[in-house]
């Protein structure tokens, strides 16, 4: 089956931008995105990375539980890396979640008048900056009109402890870890990959801000 796996857009999420992550979560990432976007350049990590499974491209969160309901309850999962917007990755990563997702599910679970409180299973090293604060002022506005409670179960860190301070409460379970809202973010140099490749870029722009890059 043909790779549809888009790379380059990966990467962009991944590198040159803000995270609200544990560096666990960031290194998850990278060895899984670096043996692919480098080829042989990493043939060590490029073995480890073949044994993960087949690249077939399945729907972002299409593995994810949907929101259930237990005796008035909404309960969400809010599990894995945190992602801003749906998209499409492989089964390697299939354990994500947006905030674009988690806010659909608190909105319906508001509007539902069978929903008595909502609560947020959470079990996170974080994920992306982007969205993170909007989703988390949106909690925090409409809790009180249901109450919202963010269930560590087992962890919540970084963004996914961003998401858990908006709520109206936290329960965390014994053995459970939390905190540290912190960014981080990784640079990727390819330069000297680039210059021993035989690549040379050219950058064209007008004005400060605005440039283009095209390969010669």
């Amino acid at each position: 089956m043909p790779k549809l796996i888009n790379y380059p857009h990966l990467s962009a999420m991944a590198f040159g931008q803000p995270h609200y992550a544990t560096p666990l979560i960031l290194n998850a990432v990278k060895n899984v995105l670096l043996p692919r976007i480098l080829g042989s350049e990493l043939s060590v990590i490029r073995q480890v990375a073949d044994e993960l499974p087949d690249e077939t491209p399945v729907q972002l969160e299409a593995r994810q539980e949907s929101r259930y309901q237990i005796a008035g309850l909404a309960i969400i999962p809010v599990h894995g890396i945190l992602v801003s917007r749906r998209g499409v990755i492989d089964n390697a990563c299939s354990e994500l979640t947006s905030y674009e997702r988690i806010r659909a599910d608190v909105a319906s679970a508001l509007a539902d008048e069978r929903v008595q409180a909502i609560v947020l299973d959470l079990n996170s090293g974080g994920g992306m900056a982007t969205g993170c604060k909007e989703l988390a002022d949106y909690i925090y506005a409409n809790r009180d009109k249901k109450p919202i409670t963010a269930l560590i179960n087992f962890n919540a860190y970084s963004a996914c402890y961003f998401i858990a301070a908006a709520c109206s409460r936290i329960v965390i379970s014994s053995t459970g870890g939390c905190g540290s809202i912190g960014v981080i973010m990784e640079h990727l140099d390819v330069s000297q990959l680039e210059e021993s490749s035989g690549i040379k870029f050219t950058t064209f722009y007008r004005g400060d801000r605005k440039k283009r890059r095209y390969c010669a």
